[in-house]
């Protein structure tokens, strides 16, 4: 549903921007 892609939105924003912190 709905919550399914806020909360998989969510999570893939903070998993990217963990890896843009590792990267610098």
């Amino acid at each position: 549903g709905q919550y399914a892609v806020k909360y998989a939105r969510r999570r893939y924003r903070e998993i990217r921007q963990k890896w843009l912190k590792e990267g610098e």
